[in-house]
């Protein structure tokens, strides 16, 4: 919607008459304020949202680090588990074949 030369000139005739001429400089400076307070709060929000972000990112990627850590902690566990579990295998292998050497 755009306002025109005609819409804009009906605006300020009726600011005019309901504040009086008088009050003008004041609502202009007290409307240049508040733009200014908005912008500066806008500018603060979007900071603080990329704070936010950089920070989401942070937790992600160390969330990633420990979970490979704890997955490459888990996987070293299972391999001397599976290690320990070949060694009685074999212990119990050589136990059976010297049994069997004795009875025979």
């Amino acid at each position: 919607m755009k306002l025109g030369t005609t819409e804009l000139m009906i605006i300020l005739a009726i600011v005019v008459l309901l504040f009086g001429p008088s009050q003008i400089p004041k609502l202009t400076r007290m409307f240049k304020k508040s733009s200014q307070n908005f912008k500066a709060g806008m500018d603060e929000a979007a900071a603080e949202g990329d704070a936010l972000k950089t920070q989401a990112q942070t937790v992600t990627t160390d969330a990633v680090a420990q979970a490979q850590a704890a997955a490459d902690a888990a996987a070293r566990q299972a391999q001397e588990a599976a290690a320990a579990a070949a060694k009685a295998a074999q212990d119990a292998a050589e136990l059976a074949a010297k049994q069997a050497e004795n009875k025979l």
